[in-house]
């Protein structure tokens, strides 16, 4: 059962705020290390504002889904450059060509508290697509 105490960031500000009253001392100590589970993933994005804003249908059992959302960069063969466009969450897509590069933003935002550690990954529909991820 997920944790009701306390409340969510209403702002980024306030996101912010939780952020920096949590960035180095950890508020809950008896979290063992370990890959975290929803409902530990839910109390620490509702202590430390890590994740904003926060969607509780984008919690996974073990991991939080993000969309791509913002400024995107990919290569136009025709014009042989860059191009940018913007894309709003749920709204826009954004089709690749075969051989193509991107690189997107995401959204929400995230602030890592010197204690967490994240990896990101794509869904594993999009790997079967023959999508690669680049994180470096």
């Amino acid at each position: 059962m997920l944790e009701s105490k306390g409340s969510f960031a209403s702002s980024d500000d306030e996101a912010f705020e939780k952020f920096k009253k949590c960035k180095k001392v950890d508020p809950y100590p008896d979290i063992r290390p370990s890959l975290l589970n929803s409902a530990d993933i839910h109390r620490y994005i509702r202590k430390t504002g890590m994740v904003y804003p926060y969607d509780r249908g984008n919690l996974k059992s073990a991991s939080y889904a993000a969309k791509i959302a913002g400024e995107c960069k990919y290569w136009d063969e025709k014009e042989e450059k860059f191009k940018t466009i913007s894309l709003e969450k749920d709204r826009d897509k954004l089709i690749l060509k075969p051989n193509s590069i991107a690189f997107v933003g995401i959204e929400p935002t995230f602030r890592l508290p010197d204690y967490i550690a994240i990896r990101f990954n794509l869904k594993i529909t999009h790997v079967y697509r023959g999508l690669p991820l680049g994180t470096g």
